[in-house]
């Protein structure tokens, strides 16, 4: 038996809410240890009085492994020099979609790297392999997170106190900007999942935000999964593309207790929607969120500036849009970004072939909370850097 320790990072720079969430990725790697018995702890550093991980533990009796988990690229520099400081007393193994890109570097600071999921190659690791390891589990071998206490944790979605569950794992889509790993997806079973609502019951949990990256992908599932989350009352968020939403869907989410339906728009541009790969036509997305309002759905609306094929016109059309479907279309949140190429994404691994160029690649400025807006970190073949971040300032402003 091993005593692991697992490191959830400090992301409150540049996530506005970050902390409110328990980490479920490292929950999952949680279960996967304790299934093997071995003694297993979560620190996470967004609840931390302190950002330094060594207080935690006496280096006079360390644990013998310490799991950093860098689950994007603006964590990779800080955890990164977390993991060599913690080198220094324990044996380091790293995961998350942060480190892709990362991974040589990582094994040469003598990181044992895992590349994405992460429950049976912890297990590997633990056990003495070291270098790049990577595994494809099944979905239904790890069923149940090993939750941590609810009480740091404070995630509200429409007034109602919410915690993360996954009902799948994958996109099989390519969209451009997306840096996903795993292209298959893995729906699990419904055994686990009835179990693991009537856990979430037990403890209280009113509200749950459904992580899957398309929860409409397999309406099948998505319809079992519905059904069981109204049998039980609780309210539910999730992420939806707008091509898989029609009618029966929509009033089966309005019926079983859905409270929001967020939706990759992009771009008001077949052009643009072409040219990163969305795998839809505006026109679908559009019908999609109207059915939505029909049935007295709430739904959110996401937009990127920076865009291949993306010009001014082109942007100012996504402005039109949203604000059309936030008036005539039960639309009732509208975010917008500039695009940012996060290495493992096509745009970010190839940025010339879609006319894009990176200024730089210092992640941890990426993004910044509170800002209105941090610097773009990119520019076009149809838009400078200026243009990008007054659109977004533009639309931030406008839509309302």
């Amino acid at each position: 038996m091993a005593k692991v320790v697992l490191v959830s990072p400090d992301e409150r720079r540049y996530l506005a809410h970050a902390g409110d969430r328990e980490p479920l990725g490292l929950e999952y790697i949680s279960a996967a240890l304790k299934s093997e018995n071995h003694d297993v702890s979560i620190v996470d550093l967004n609840h931390a009085r302190t950002d330094n991980i060594l207080d935690w533990f006496n280096p006079h009796f360390p644990p013998e492994f310490v799991g950093i988990s860098i689950p994007s690229s603006p964590s990779f520099k800080y955890m990164q020099a977390l993991g060599l400081a913690i080198g220094r007393y324990s044996r380091v193994i790293v995961g998350g979609r942060g480190i892709t890109g990362h991974e040589i570097e990582l094994e040469n600071n003598g990181f044992t790297v895992i590349k994405g999921d992460g429950e049976r190659t912890i297990l590997r690791a633990v056990n003495g392999e070291k270098g790049i390891l990577s595994e494809q589990i099944d979905i239904d071998e790890f069923p149940m997170p090993d939750r941590q206490s609810p009480k740091q944790y404070n995630m509200v979605i429409e007034e109602t106190q919410c915690v993360p569950m996954v009902t799948s794992r994958g996109c099989p889509f390519g969209c451009a900007f997306c840096g996903n790993m795993a292209k298959r997806t893995q729906y699990r079973g419904l055994y686990n999942i009835q179990d693991e609502l009537d856990e979430l019951r037990r403890r209280k949990v009113q509200g749950i935000y459904i992580y899957d990256e398309n929860f409409l992908q397999n309406k099948e599932h998505a319809m079992n999964v519905m059904e069981e989350l109204g049998k039980r009352g609780f309210r539910y968020r999730i992420e939806a593309r707008g091509k898989s939403i029609d009618r029966k869907v929509a009033e089966m989410l309005k019926a079983t207790g859905c409270m929001l339906v967020a939706v990759g728009i992009e771009a008001a541009d077949n052009r643009v929607l072409k040219a990163i790969n969305k795998g839809e036509d505006l026109e679908d997305i559009i019908i999609g969120i109207h059915t939505l309002g029909r049935v007295g759905l709430i739904s959110k609306g996401y937009f990127i500036f920076g865009l291949p094929e993306q010009d001014i016109t082109s942007a100012k059309r996504s402005i039109d849009l949203a604000q059309h479907l936030k008036q005539r279309c039960g639309m009732k949140y509208v975010d917008f970004y500039s695009l940012t190429p996060f290495p493992g994404s096509p745009i970010g691994d190839n940025p010339e072939r879609f006319g894009i160029k990176i200024k730089h690649k210092q992640y941890d400025k990426y993004l910044v909370a509170g800002s209105s807006e941090p610097e773009p970190v990119i520019e076009t073949n149809w838009l400078s850097s200026t243009q990008i971040k007054d659109l977004v300032l533009k639309a931030r402003s406008e839509v309302k």
